[in-house]
């Protein structure tokens, strides 16, 4: 793939010089990985000259799935407003749109209240995984890595005790079936229950991510509570939101099994979330009021991991290089400080593709 650093700053020092429409939009779309630090970022890119800011969530603005804001960023456009659209749609839905394959539903509007979406073509795409792990190879993305993330396994709150750890074989084993009974995951022979799989849609990066850390290569299965019936659903295709996998781990439907991603495992206690083959990705408790001890992560005992990346099309207008050069820039500094993703610069492991061999770097 295309070094993407480089030909960002390049384009952004070409595009100042350049003229430009009176107004800029900008379309972002991709993972909830890094939500809150990219609300962060955008903030500062506007600094005092956002004009106005529409969110899904007026009361949480870090963890809105879907906003549009407007204003002046200066030191890039001057005094061209600029509007960007954000749907955190799931990695495989940004690169889908990206590459021309289809559209992302926006918020048409930066005013507060007007829910009226607008599909459009993904100018920017944040994804966990690379283009190759999605079915849409062509044009080639420019793609630049900037962080790595871990996938974290978690248990509900009506799971066994002794249901701490999950290996490969049994994440296989639960994706084939949808469900095991407790005693081959707990090695108990007492516990008798049903546990079963959840897990997000396909366009969610971190259900590639663990499938391929465990070497599963099958059709997933997996059940959905159904609150109606009152009872497990099968479920083939996984649901569409982080919150409807979370509500299932933190409500006494019965002992079920996901993945997530940190900043949706803060939903759940810590004593809920389980070693993958043994280790966890972090030492001591899980939070998301500071920065986490990511060792295990960074040193490559944990190896159920993705890379942060950021593409845009191999046609991107000047404007959203320009763009993506700086959203990249601000996102790499507020990662030093956030709970639930590592700065590329602090880990010392790498790998080639998505559940690939992790070697020293």
């Amino acid at each position: 793939m295309k070094n993407l650093r480089f030909s960002l700053l390049t384009a952004a020092g070409m595009f100042l010089a350049a003229s430009a429409p009176a107004q800029i939009s900008i379309h972002f779309a991709g993972a909830v990985s890094l939500q809150n630090v990219v609300y962060n970022t955008l903030l500062s890119l506007y600094g005092g000259n956002l004009a106005s800011v529409n969110l899904s969530t007026p009361s949480n603005p870090t963890g809105a799935n879907t906003f549009t804001m407007t204003g002046l960023i200066t030191n890039l456009f001057g005094q061209q407003t600029v509007t960007v659209y954000v749907n955190y749609s799931g990695s495989g839905n940004a690169i889908q749109s990206l590459t021309g394959n289809g559209t992302v539903p926006f918020y048409s509007s930066a005013t507060p209240g007007v829910t009226n979406m607008n599909n459009a073509n993904v100018d920017i795409a944040g994804s966990v995984v690379y283009q190759s792990d999605y079915p849409y190879p062509t044009p080639v993305l420019n793609d630049s890595t900037y962080g790595v993330t871990p996938t974290i396994f978690a248990k509900s709150t009506t799971a066994p005790a002794d249901l701490t750890n999950l290996t490969s074989q049994a994440i296989r084993f639960l994706s084939a079936n949808g469900s095991a009974p407790a005693s081959l995951l707990t090695g108990n022979a007492a516990d008798t229950q049903t546990i079963y799989w959840i897990m997000r849609d396909i366009s969610a990066a971190h259900r590639i991510i663990s499938a391929d850390e465990a070497g599963f290569t099958g059709t997933a299965l997996a059940y959905y509570y159904n609150t109606t019936n009152k009872t497990w659903t099968l479920d083939p295709v996984g649901r569409t939101t982080w919150p409807a996998i979370t509500t299932m781990l933190t409500n006494n439907y019965g002992p079920c099994i996901t993945f997530l991603p940190p900043n949706q495992a803060v939903a759940v206690a810590t004593t809920n979330i389980l070693s993958f083959n043994g280790v966890y990705p972090f030492h001591g408790y899980f939070t998301s009021a500071t920065t986490n001890d990511y060792s295990p992560t960074i040193n490559g005992q944990y190896t159920c991991w993705g890379y942060e990346h950021i593409m845009t099309a191999p046609t991107a207008s000047s404007a959203v290089l320009a763009f993506a050069s700086a959203l990249e820039s601000g996102v790499s500094s507020n990662m030093l400080t956030t709970p639930f993703s590592i700065p590329l610069s602090w880990v010392h492991v790498s790998r080639s593709s998505t559940g690939g061999l992790v070697t020293p770097k």
